[in-house]
């Protein structure tokens, strides 16, 4: 059983290191529309968090009903406050598609780079004497 770990450990990190194509979920051209999209769904939801009970809570006393439908987008400067975000966050997609292509066309270098440097440590460590020979 103790064999069996590492034996799955190499089976999973050489072909990961050998390989020269950058990983499909990089190499997706569309990586950067669906970013955009999590970020705009994530924009909506965290504007709809209700904040009021709370703020009630924090200060020792029973929320209003009106306190109960305040929400971060109240919190923040209400409804154009929160279309002026989400603006910003949809405009930003052009942007992270422009960074995932410039990733997955540098991973095969980076990638070369750590084989490089693991072949650099295995030459640098192969005469380094054992600290547990002799055995006593």
């Amino acid at each position: 059983m103790r064999f069996l770990v590492p034996l799955i450990a190499l089976s999973v990190a050489t072909p990961a290191l050998a390989q020269t194509a950058p990983p499909p979920v990089i190499g997706d051209p569309n990586l950067g529309n669906r970013i955009s999209g999590m970020a705009e769904a994530m924009t909506r939801a965290i504007a709809g968090i209700h904040t009021g009970e709370l703020r009630a809570a924090v200060e020792g006393r029973t929320a209003t009903a009106r306190e109960r439908q305040r929400t971060v987008g109240d919190e923040i400067g209400g409804p154009a406050a929160v279309r002026e975000i989400q603006r910003k966050v949809a405009a930003s997609g052009p942007v992270i598609q422009q960074a995932t292509d410039q990733l997955s066309r540098s991973v095969p270098a980076i990638l070369k780079a750590v084989g490089d440097l693991s072949a650099e440590i295995d030459r640098a460590t192969a005469n380094l004497p054992n600290p547990n020979y002799p055995v006593r």
